[in-house]
């Protein structure tokens, strides 16, 4: 009698497919990304690139740790007011001095970890039409068209704008974290009294993504602020977050290079 193949069994699951289905997607995305902006890593610093990183003094030296968190004011720099993107470009001279390769290839990596965040937000969202979107590769389409939009060519190229494309990151990711966190809610008891970590995190990148951008941004989604506070669970259906009757729904805006939406209303219906 032959014996049994476990591992084929293991394979053919439904669970491995769709695992393997994300992988692909995942890597199809990074790919593409380096693909359309691979040669961009020679453009050399273009309009205030020049004042904001070779002319800068503060990205000069990382010790003390917490002087690039002070870039220079009052010179109408586009770092002023921004101590994210002050600190990257000091973690970028670090590597490279004022050679542009280092600078290029952090744009670009914040760009991919972008359209990675916005498939998990698509692919989670998706999973709630199991029968119509089984399988990832509707919500790879989704991130594919966003990370290959020529409105994002000029913040992937044109350096000091990671402003932009670092704010459009953790946007994505406040809603990816409340996603998760919504999810993870739904599996606990209501007596649990830990919270998730996913509250954490989204509330973190909420408000990191206040330093990219400075004062003229925006307020993020309200879903971290809601998320910090754990739900009241009834009966066995999925708890979720609550809102005042009276309560406004929260514009938020973004850059229009970062490729999101100029303005949108969040609202959290009752679980």
């Amino acid at each position: 009698m032959a014996e049994p193949n476990h591992f084929a069994d293991i394979v053919d699951t439904p669970s491995h497919r769709i695992r393997c289905g994300i992988l692909a997607s995942a890597a199809a995305i990074a790919t593409a990304a380096i693909a359309a902006y691979s040669n961009s890593i020679s453009v050399p610093f273009v309009f205030d690139d020049p004042f904001a990183i070779a002319s800068n003094p503060t990205i000069r030296h990382l010790w003390p740790p917490w002087a690039p968190l002070f870039p220079p004011h009052g010179q109408g720099l586009t770092v002023e007011g921004r101590p994210l993107l002050n600190l990257s470009l000091a973690l970028d001279y670090a590597v490279s001095g004022t050679r542009v390769w280092s600078y290029h290839a952090t744009n670009l990596l914040i760009h991919i970890l972008a359209g990675l965040t916005l498939f998990g937000i698509a692919r989670r969202t998706l999973t709630r039409w199991k029968d119509t979107f089984p399988d990832p590769w509707f919500a790879a389409v989704i991130a594919l068209i966003w990370t290959l939009h020529p409105l994002q060519t000029e913040s992937v190229t044109y350096i000091v704008q990671r402003a932009e494309s670092q704010m459009g990151l953790f946007y994505l990711l406040t809603l990816y974290f409340f996603i998760r966190y919504s999810e993870s809610e739904g599996s606990l008891q209501a007596s649990s009294p830990a919270p998730s970590p996913m509250a954490g995190g989204g509330t973190g990148a909420s408000i990191s993504g206040w330093a990219p951008r400075g004062s003229s941004s925006a307020s993020l989604s309200s879903a971290p602020a809601t998320a910090a506070e754990r739900p009241d669970s009834g009966s066995g259906s999925r708890p979720g977050p609550t809102r005042s009757p009276n309560a406004t729904r929260s514009p938020v805006t973004c850059g229009s290079r970062c490729g999101l939406a100029r303005s949108f209303s969040t609202t959290a219906q009752p679980g």
